[in-house]
């Protein structure tokens, strides 16, 4: 008996021939749109969190009028940077990503259901929100305590910056499976998102640290002192883990789809 592996969305058998012909792209079971919606719903949250190059820049409109500013005030390639860097370095290599165990046992998916369905929009928003919140809270919180710092207003607009970045990382590791916990699968089962993850943290650490390094910084940052990657990386591990209570809530009491 042959096999044959296609990707067209057929499923068939003859008999006089003895031809089985098998799909992964049974009708509603695709993985290639589950792999686009995952890139897609990735991609999309450092464009919402781009409101902080409206309310607030660097170029005197509002950072520096208004020095107690509840914003942290982002430059314009900033914002095109995170933008930037989130696309290509974190976003693309879930392209890779494995097929997800027990895709076939799974109902299928509605054909009209949407990529920007409401399950999008409300993951887009909770993690914007939570990036969002954790940059605003570590700016506020490192100009109240660090003001005595000659230009302690430009760390403290780093330090939001690159909170933005570390969150956006830590959630790459969740946005692996839309539904299914990080932790059912290895770390090491798709290399493209730990090369992605590792080139994102060693572009942000050059941009932290380019003026003592080079003597310029491209973005205007000023290194903010090494014990803040603390809290840090621990509100990028608590907005991990609202995502994880997210998507188990969604399993346990709720629709995966609406």
């Amino acid at each position: 008996m042959a096999f044959f592996f296609t990707r067209y969305p057929t499923v068939q058998s003859t008999p006089g021939d003895h031809i089985c012909i098998f799909t992964w792209n049974l009708p509603g079971i695709d993985p290639g749109y589950l792999r686009i919606g995952k890139t897609l719903e990735y991609i999309a949250q450092p464009v919402f969190i781009g409101w902080f190059s409206i309310l607030g820049d660097k170029d005197n409109k509002l950072a520096l009028a208004c020095p107690n500013s509840l914003i942290p005030g982002f430059s314009m390639i900033e914002i095109l940077w995170v933008n930037l860097i989130m696309a290509i370095a974190c976003a693309i290599p879930l392209i890779w990503e494995p097929i997800e165990k027990g895709l076939l046992e799974k109902p299928p998916r509605d054909p009209k259901e949407k990529l920007f369905n409401a399950l999008f929009l409300q993951k887009t928003g909770l993690v914007s929100l939570i990036s969002a919140a954790a940059a605003v809270s570590l700016f506020l919180y490192y100009t109240n305590v660090m003001a005595d710092r000659v230009d302690y207003l430009t760390e403290a607009q780093t330090l939001a910056f690159t909170t933005i970045i570390m969150v956006q990382l830590f959630y790459l590791f969740t946005a692996r499976s839309i539904t299914e916990s990080a932790f059912t699968f290895s770390p090491f089962s798709n290399k493209m998102v730990l090369i992605g993850a590792a080139a994102t943290l060693g572009f942000q650490l050059l941009l932290v640290y380019s003026e003592p390094l080079f003597g310029v910084s491209p973005f205007r940052t000023a290194p903010f002192p090494s014990e803040w990657w603390i809290p840090i990386i621990l509100v990028s591990i608590l907005g991990f883990l609202i995502v994880e209570l997210e998507k188990l809530i969604r399993r346990r009491w709720g629709k995966v789809t609406s």
